[in-house]
């Protein structure tokens, strides 16, 4: 849910800085802006005003008020404003600013924290409108990057960049290899079911990166997976609830067993991606991994 940008905001920051007092419907203070003795500042919420009688200064809106009390000279440094400090995102800056769109769209949109997207180095590409995903190989070794559009309406969602082969690597092994006591690793068809499992405490995840709808994973993956599996490591398949997900599953969990894989093939809820399920189902569904 979009978070709007309201008077209840102005009340809790600068309550205690102009000692604010509720009288009535209304807030009064002290002018912040003239040095006066008699209190003729006032608020008034629900009529979506604000005045100071003693320097004249008023407007309509909160915006209004931040522009003046922060002495700001326009609009857009209003909407920067309330941003840094509230972390609301207004239409204004979502149709001028393309990286808070791309911030936008991992935070709100795919409820992304600030932690999970430092974690993963995801950026904002202006030039191409998309979010970048740096591809690494299990030693940690840059191979490239993947992007993925916040465009709904452009019909390729992925794509690489030129020399890219993400068909050879795991996304996310690289830090998985680093953790030294993981008992399983969990298996999923995409970057942003990494990242929200990430999220959700289950670091031991990777992705195959929807290389193969059919099987869901290439055999340079397979492989990859297979040496895990020598270690001891349990490799649990986490494909997303619809046919083609459940079948892919299934045939990879069958592959895996004639190798003598210790495997586990786990099942989303009908219709449902990993990434869509709350902290409680994934806890249920997964257990202890690692």
């Amino acid at each position: 849910m979009k978070r709007e940008f309201n008077w209840d905001h102005i009340i809790q920051y600068y309550g205690h800085k102009l000692h604010l007092k509720k009288r009535g419907n209304s807030y009064i203070a002290l002018s912040p802006f003239t040095n006066e003795k008699k209190a003729s500042f006032v608020i008034t919420p629900d009529k979506d005003i604000w005045k100071d009688f003693s320097s004249g200064r008023g407007g309509k809106g909160p915006q209004s008020f931040i522009k003046e009390i922060e002495g700001l000279e326009n609009w857009r440094e209003v909407h920067e404003f309330i941003y840094k400090q509230y972390g609301i995102i207004s239409d204004y800056l979502l149709k001028t600013d393309p990286k808070i769109r791309g911030r936008n769209y991992l935070e709100n949109i795919r409820h992304l924290s600030y932690d999970t997207i430092k974690y993963f180095d995801l950026r904002f590409n202006v030039k191409k409108n998309c979010i970048s995903v740096p591809l690494h190989d299990e030693n940690g070794s840059s191979v490239g990057f993947v992007y993925r559009s916040i465009n709904h309406n452009n019909e390729m969602r992925y794509w690489c960049k030129t020399g890219t082969e993400k068909g050879k690597h795991l996304y996310n092994l690289n830090r998985v290899n680093k953790f030294n006591d993981i008992k399983s690793i969990i298996l999923t068809e995409g970057f942003f079911q990494t990242f929200w499992l990430y999220q959700n405490g289950y670091p031991n995840v990777v992705s195959s990166m929807g290389v193969l709808r059919d099987t869901g994973i290439t055999n340079e993956q397979k492989k990859l997976l297979i040496r895990k599996s020598k270690e001891g490591i349990k490799i649990k398949i986490f494909f997303d609830g619809d046919e083609a997900g459940y079948k892919a599953a299934d045939v990879l969990e069958n592959y895996f067993k004639k190798q003598k894989v210790n495997v586990e093939n786990l099942r989303c809820p009908e219709g449902k991606q990993p990434d869509e399920l709350d902290k409680k189902t994934l806890d249920e569904l997964l257990k202890s991994n690692f």
